[in-house]
């Protein structure tokens, strides 16, 4: 799909909006605003490279990305917590195609966020980075519905590595299987720290994560036993099984030997296929 920029509500700066409604970010909030025009026009091209319909936008703030949108003709649901940035868009936006709702995004209902909005759906955000993981498990639900299409997100670029992580590395954890399960997961652009005002002391990135067609549902069985094992991520797995599914040494070994793992192997080094075979034989184990 192919937008064109047919706006009609102009893109201003970010600092020009605070200063015309004399408002001052607010560091309890993690506020962070992304001034930099180019990442925000490679932001929006990894948003319409996914053939939305509609746009909800996470963390909208004064209105970066927000207005850049809506320049390619998207229609946005603006979900945001800060009430004084509620005001401003509402204010620079009369007639445009915008929906701001009050949202605490750590506490966020994606899935009802969807109920009310039609066609092909693309969420957006450059998350508060003090609830960055919250807000990504809480938005996997959304994420397998077939009307949406997929997410773009900033994080700190971190936390970007932890995503993307393969097995082995300290970077490895019960984000990257979590997530790595079920999407892919595509480095968009580094983002320095000066692309904000004012700028964070990390530096960020932009992911962008899209159902994966071999996608695999861990489940509520799967995904505790990813936080368990990783949980004492140092031990060894054998060890783990004994005392928290309390096994004795013979079922353990048995658990051990159908997912074809080793009872010295850390949670680390375990990949998604690992841990979907030590969930089913533990199943097996207590049926």
């Amino acid at each position: 799909m192919n937008r064109s920029r047919e706006s009609t509500t102009p893109r201003p700066s970010q600092v020009e909006l605070l200063k015309r409604h004399g408002l001052r970010l607010d560091k309890g909030l993690g506020q962070h605003f992304l001034v930099d025009a180019r990442i925000v026009d490679r932001i929006v091209s990894a948003v319409v490279d996914l053939e939305p319909d509609h746009v909800v936008e996470m963390a909208s703030g004064a209105g970066a990305l927000t207005f850049a949108l809506l320049e390619r003709g998207l229609a946005v649901t603006a979900l945001e917590l800060d009430e004084r940035m509620i005001e401003l868009l509402r204010s620079e936006t009369v007639g445009a195609s915008l929906e701001i709702r009050p949202t605490d995004l750590a506490d966020c209902d994606f899935e009802a966020v969807l109920s009310d909005v039609e066609g092909r759906v693309v969420f957006v955000g450059n998350l508060p980075y003090k609830v960055t993981s919250p807000i990504l498990f809480g938005l996997l639900p959304a994420l397998r519905d077939a009307r949406v299409g997929g997410a773009v997100v900033m994080v700190q670029a971190e936390v970007a590595q932890r995503m993307a992580a393969a097995p082995g590395g300290r970077t490895y954890g019960i984000l990257s299987v979590l997530l790595q399960a079920e999407l892919g997961i595509e480095r968009v652009v580094r983002v320095r720290a000066g692309s904000f005002v004012p700028p964070p002391d990390v530096e960020s990135a932009v992911v962008r994560l899209v159902r994966r067609d071999d996608a695999v549902d861990l489940d509520d069985d799967g995904r505790a036993l990813v936080k368990q094992l990783f949980g004492q991520r140092r031990k060894q797995i054998g060890g783990l099984l004994r005392r928290g599914h309390e096994l004795d040494d013979a079922a353990a070994t048995r658990v051990l030997d159908r997912a074809r793992l080793d009872a010295s192997q850390r949670a680390e080094t375990l990949a998604v296929a690992d841990f979907v075979r030590l969930r089913d034989a533990l199943r097996e184990e207590a049926a």
